[in-house]
């Protein structure tokens, strides 16, 4: 899951359970609603759920392949790719609590907490 703007899109198993082909959906902070984004989304060796936001580009890691996507309203378009990974160590793996299905509105700051996950590390491996 990754964050951009007011937007969280979460990644999940395409048809049949397939990680390999995600789907994204896509939740807007300031209306409160999920979206199915359009199209399927190839996840080679887990590189989606690396992602990583730097302005309107998602950063995936792929091995020692850098993909970067443009994000648009309607879904993340390839971009280019690129070897490596541009910092070291700036990875980080968070768990996303969403609001119990009584949240009123009335305080978006307290909509979301992000718990680091117990396995985090500050040290990305090496070894992709």
């Amino acid at each position: 899951m990754v964050a951009h703007r007011d937007n969280l899109y979460v990644m999940r198993n395409g048809p049949c359970d397939d990680f390999l082909r995600c789907l994204m959906d896509c939740y807007n902070l300031t209306t409160a609603q999920w979206t199915a984004m359009p199209g399927h989304y190839i996840n080679s060796k887990g590189a989606l759920f690396t992602a990583m936001i730097r302005g309107d580009s998602a950063l995936t890691v792929k091995h020692m392949l850098t993909l970067e996507y443009a994000i648009g309203a309607h879904g993340w378009k390839p971009r280019r790719q690129m070897k490596g990974f541009p910092k070291s160590g700036s990875l980080r793996t968070c768990l996303l609590r969403l609001p119990k299905t009584g949240y009123t509105g009335a305080d978006r700051t307290a909509l979301c907490e992000i718990t680091p996950a117990s396995n985090w590390s500050p040290f990305v491996d090496a070894r992709f």
